[in-house]
């Protein structure tokens, strides 16, 4: 049910409505399964919160992924000064797909 409402917001460029749709299905997700997150991520996402975000997906985890996370642009400097110790990755929107910049 939270998938149309992601592809509508996105759709229509309401994207500070994105990181609560995001908060919503990471809890829902965990609810579903134990083996959905550990100690370690429940650690890292409640960091990415405390820090600014709204919401964030763990995306491509089995042995080794990276958590997406949906920061207001109000937050986003001191998401980046809180969360300075894992990798920064910036990516931008366009209209049928999204593109990776400043990768090292």
């Amino acid at each position: 049910q939270l998938a149309p409402k992601f592809i509508y917001e996105l759709k229509f460029g309401n994207l500070d409505k994105l990181g609560n749709i995001l908060h919503e299905n990471w809890k829902l997700k965990k609810r579903l399964s134990i083996g959905t997150s550990n100690n370690e991520l429940d650690r890292i996402y409640r960091s990415g919160i405390s820090a600014g975000a709204s919401g964030g997906k763990l995306l491509g985890a089995g042995g080794g992924g990276f958590f997406l996370f949906y920061v207001p642009k109000i937050n986003q400097n001191n998401f980046k000064k809180k969360m300075n110790i894992f990798r920064h990755i910036p990516f931008k929107f366009f209209n049928n797909c999204s593109v990776l910049t400043n990768l090292k």
